[in-house]
C-alpha cells in the first residue's frame, strides 16, 4: 500500500474529524474517499486547510494514528495554511503521547504558527482554545478575544484531554525540549499568560506550577496594553490561575498602561470571586502573607475600583468594596472627550435626579442635584455620579 493509500484510509479511520480536515469541501472528500480515487483524496486536502491526515490525527488526541502515520513516512515538520504543525496540533490537543511520537520524530517545539503560538503556547491553554483576554480596553474599547489560528479541538479523544496531571506533564516535557518560555506571540503574551487567560481550572495548578519551575516571568506583559498574568486571570474570572500566581508572588498592584490594576478590572467585569480574592490577604510561598490589593488604587483617570464597579452596575462587587472599606466619596477626573455626557450628568436632574429611584433619566442615571454637580466639576465625580441607572448600585451606595 502507498503512503497516500495509506493516509487516506488512515484518515477514514476518524470520519467525525472532516470538518476540522477541511474547512468546506468535506463533501468532495468524502465522495473521493468513497470511490477510492486516493489522487483526488490528497488533492482535496491540498486545496482546504492544508491540514495533512498528521495534522488532523494529532489535533483529535490520536496518538496511535499519529504513530502509524510517522512510521509510514509522513512529513513531521509540515504546517498547515495557518503555519500550525503536528506538534501545535497535539500540544492544543492536550495529547502528551503524541507529543511524545512526534518529538521522537524530530519536531521542531519552536515552530510558531502565523499568529505566534508556539506549541508550549497551545499546551498551557489546554482545551482552552484561545477563547481568553485579547487586548482590546477596558470599557468597550476593545474586544476580547485571542487569535485562533492553531485552534480547533472538536473532537478531542476522551484519552488526551491534557487536564489535570497530564497538563502540567505535557508542559514539563516541551520545556524540557527546549521550549521557550519567554518566546511570545503577536500579542506579546508569553504561555504563562495564555495560561492565565484561558486554561481550564482543573488544568491550572499543573500548568502554572510547571512554567514557573521552567522559570517563566510572571510579570511578562503583553504588547500594547502592557497587562501581567495576573491581570489577564483577574479580568477574565481566572481564579484558580489568579491563586495560582498569588501564591507564587505575582505582583497584584502591577498595572497597565492606562494605570488599570488587576482589582479594577474585576471590579469594572462583574468579577466577584476575584474581587473577594484580592481583597483578602493570600498566603504565599513559605507561609508568607500576601497583602490584599488596594481597594482605593486609582489608575489614569483617577478611577478607584468602586468606580469601575459603580459605573458597570457590578453590585456584588461594590458591596464587597464597600465591606472592604472603599472610599466612596472618592472623585475621578471627567472621562476624556465626555464634557457634555458629564454637564448633563451633573445638572440633568429630570427623572435620573435622586430620589428618583435611580432609573430612566441622565445619561448615567440618579443624577446629583445642582449642588452636588457643582461639587464634582471642582473635584470630579464620585461612584454615586457614575453609578449605573437601575442597577441597585446607587441605592447601595447612599445607604451604605
Amino acid at each position: 500500500m502507498n503512503v497516500v493509500a495509506f493516509h487516506a484510509r488512515s484518515l477514514l479511520a476518524f470520519w467525525g474529524q472532516w470538518a476540522y480536515c477541511l474547512e468546506g469541501g468535506g463533501a468532495a472528500l468524502r465522495l473521493a474517499a468513497q470511490s477510492g480515487a486516493v489522487a483526488e483524496v490528497a488533492a482535496a486536502l491540498a486545496a482546504g486547510t492544508g491540514r495533512t491526515p498528521l495534522h488532523a490525527a494529532a489535533g483529535a488526541g490520536r496518538a496511535e494514528v499519529v504513530i502509524q502515520l510517522l512510521r509510514a513516512g509522513a512529513a513531521v515538520g509540515a504546517r498547515d495554511k495557518d503555519g500550525c504543525t503536528a506538534l501545535l496540533h497535539a500540544a492544543r490537543a492536550g495529547c502528551l503521547d503524541a507529543v511524545c511520537a512526534l518529538a521522537e520524530a524530530g519536531a521542531a517545539v519552536e515552530v510558531a504558527a502565523e499568529d505566534g503560538t508556539t506549541p508550549l503556547m497551545a499546551a498551557a491553554e489546554v482545551g482552552g482554545g484561545g477563547e481568553g483576554e485579547g487586548e482590546g480596553g477596558e470599557g468597550g474599547e476593545g474586544g476580547e478575544g485571542a487569535s485562533g489560528a492553531a485552534g480547533d479541538g472538536s473532537g478531542v479523544s476522551s484519552a488526551c484531554s491534557g487536564q489535570g496531571k497530564e497538563a502540567g506533564a505535557l508542559v514539563t516535557l516541551l520545556c524540557r525540549m527546549g521550549a521557550d518560555t519567554e518566546a511570545v506571540d503577536v500579542e506579546g503574551r508569553t504561555a504563562l499568560w495564555r495560561a492565565a487567560a484561558s486554561c481550564p481550572p482543573e488544568a491550572v495548578p499543573g500548568v502554572v506550577a510547571a512554567l514557573l519551575a521552567a522559570g517563566a516571568n510572571k510579570e511578562a506583559r503583553s504588547k500594547g496594553e502592557g497587562r501581567t498574568p495576573l491581570y489577564a486571570a483577574a479580568r477574565g474570572g481566572r481564579l484558580e490561575a489568579l491563586r495560582a500566581l498569588r501564591a507564587a508572588g505575582a505582583d497584584v498592584e502591577a498595572a497597565d498602561a492606562h494605570g488599570w490594576r488587576p482589582l479594577h478590572a474585576a471590579a469594572y467585569h462583574h468579577r466577584t470571586d476575584v474581587v473577594r480574592e484580592l481583597l483578602a490577604k493570600a498566603e504565599g510561598g513559605g507561609g508568607a502573607p500576601r497583602p490584599a490589593a488596594d481597594k482605593n488604587a486609582r489608575n489614569a483617570w483617577d478611577e478607584t475600583p468602586l468606580h469601575c464597579a459603580a459605573s458597570q452596575g457590578a453590585v456584588d462587587a461594590v458591596r464587597l468594596l464597600l465591606a472592604a472599606g472603599a472610599d466612596r466619596g472618592a472623585r475621578k477626573k471627567p472621562t476624556p472627550g465626555c464634557g457634555g455626557l458629564w454637564l448633563i450628568r451633573c445638572f440633568g436632574g429630570g427623572r435620573g435626579a435622586r430620589g428618583g429611584g435611580g432609573g430612566g433619566g441622565g445619561v448615567a442615571g440618579t443624577a446629583p442635584l445642582p449642588a452636588e454637580g457643582l461639587r464634582a466639576g471642582r473635584g470630579g465625580l464620585t461612584p454615586l455620579d457614575v453609578a449605573k441607572p437601575g442597577s441597585g448600585v446607587a441605592a447601595l451606595l447612599r445607604s451604605a
